[in-house]
């Protein structure tokens, strides 16, 4: 075994990653794989530093140690990367029941942990989380299939799991439960926004033909929600025909 990195096997690639640390072994455990990588990732001193100045720009804070700023760098290098596989990384939370997938995305606030923690109040043993927070999406033989990544929400709530994708629900706060099928124009601003969008112009291109793909493929829903488990029922039995 290569002494000089590890591998780690998302959405069926498999990554070789040179870890400053044994932090990001253990960090990405559920994951790791004995088969050769596909590509190799790395952080070097001057990307620790450049991410903390990321860091202190969009978040405001640059009090991150060395092993937190590795995982965000090793993190963007791999989503740079998934698009030359046909995967991509969306923001949300991909839950699975029974045998299907379902992604439960929106702004941040809008609900979406919350939401899924009444989903695993109501499926109990039939429900399993993939990723509360950073999924991957990967398109195989004409479908969208939701793999699970190590990096997760506030829950860490990640397997290494996956299942064929059968709705996108967009949650948002309302007094009433209601849940629409949105429209194409609908699905593609939201959608735009909740996928890791690339630096590289050749990998945006994909990354807006995955968007298209997964629009044609896959219902998208707006979900009008309060708090509480009927407005799991109310989707599920929308989404799930």
């Amino acid at each position: 075994m290569n002494k000089e990195y590890f591998t780690i096997k998302l959405a069926e690639i498999n990554i070789g990653i040179k870890a400053r640390s044994e932090d990001m072994r253990v960090f990405a455990k559920r994951f790791l794989s004995e088969e050769e990588p596909e590509f190799v990732v790395s952080a070097s001193d001057k990307d620790i530093e450049e991410e903390r100045t990321r860091m202190i720009e969009y978040m405001g804070r640059g009090d991150a140690s060395e092993q937190e700023l590795e995982k965000l760098f090793i993190y963007r290098q791999i989503a740079e990367k998934l698009p030359d596989y046909n995967a991509f990384l969306v923001h949300g939370a991909a839950l699975r029941v029974d045998n299907d997938g379902y992604l439960l995305t929106g702004p941040s606030g809008a609900g979406k942990t919350t939401h899924a923690k009444l989903w695993k109040k109501v499926f109990t043993d039939r429900m399993r989380v993939i990723n509360d927070d950073k999924p991957i999406l990967r398109i195989q033989d004409n479908k969208i299939i939701a793999y699970g990544s190590p990096w997760s929400g506030k829950e860490r709530w990640h397997n290494n799991l996956s299942a064929p994708l059968k709705a996108v629900i967009f949650v948002n706060q309302d007094k009433e439960n209601h849940i629409e099928l949105m429209n194409r124009a609908q699905s593609w601003d939201k959608m735009m926004n909740q996928t890791y969008r690339s630096t590289n112009a050749e990998n945006m291109k994909k990354t807006l033909a995955f968007i298209d793909k997964l629009i044609n493929l896959v219902p998208m829903y707006s979900l009008y929600c309060k708090k509480g488990q009927h407005a799991v029922q109310i989707a599920y039995e929308e989404v799930s025909k």
